[in-house]
């Protein structure tokens, strides 16, 4: 059988989604496929083992608000055979047809299921509620990650303010367990000190803004944040 030496797997996977998932209207920069709906940023990726026999299809669902970490090579850490409960990779042999076969599954999983995701997922609110569905259902959280900053950030464009207090309060819990899980092992620099209190002072403030229903704060803060990440995608309007 022909050996797969001098077959290129990330272009030729590069290539078919070019082919099937252009007309969703999907870029691509240094092999990760992004696109902008609404006020939404969607991303995919494939994502090899070191031993170059196994891979998976890594995506992202982010919201423009987020802001400069929003740019044309991110993506996420959720993989597409969650979607199934399932937490395996994709495996092909060494031989070119092996390969082939191996990519053309994953563009059927794409198909099957991140195509119609990212379609539920087109705006901050559907979004909000999509990614939480994913999370309780398929992701190895089993249940909303409440610390998860792209969530909040959701939440903050959706106007749903009592979800916004309880992501503020798990992300201080967390910066605050994660400190003192540090702390137990052994003594820890004063940079990192400041960057724990610096966190810690942003949260609180933004807690402060929502207790005192301070809505001007947020709205204009989301609207700052949204066009730093168009000016990071290079787009100045919804496409």
């Amino acid at each position: 059988m022909e050996k797969a030496d001098l077959f290129n797997f990330p272009a030729f996977f590069n290539k078919r989604c070019r082919e099937e998932f252009k007309e969703y209207g999907f870029r691509c920069k240094s092999g990760v496929f992004y696109r902008v709906t609404e006020d939404m940023f969607q991303s995919f990726r494939l994502h090899r083992s070191v031993s170059g026999t196994d891979c998976t299809v890594e995506f992202a669902v982010l919201p423009l608000c987020e802001g400069e970490t929003v740019v044309k090579t991110r993506c996420g850490f959720y993989h597409i055979k969650e979607f199934e409960d399932d937490n395996s990779w994709f495996e092909h042999g060494r031989t070119v047809a092996s390969e082939i076969e191996c990519v053309e599954k994953m563009i059927s999983y794409i198909k099957k299921y991140l195509i119609p995701f990212f379609g539920k997922s087109a705006s901050a609110e559907n979004a909000y509620k999509a990614v939480c569905e994913f999370q309780k259902e398929h992701s190895g959280y089993k249940d909303v990650f409440m610390a998860d900053y792209s969530l909040y950030c959701m939440a903050l464009k959706a106007k749903l303010y009592d979800k916004c207090m309880e992501h503020l309060l798990a992300r201080k819990n967390h910066v605050l367990s994660a400190y003192s899980g540090n702390s137990e092992c052994g003594e820890l620099s004063p940079e990192y000190k400041k960057n724990i209190q610096k966190k810690i002072s942003e949260i609180d403030f933004e807690i402060e803004k929502l207790e005192k229903g301070d809505f001007e704060y947020f709205s204009h803060m989301l609207e700052q944040n949204e066009a730093v990440a168009r000016a990071n995608l290079g787009i100045k309007r919804i496409v």
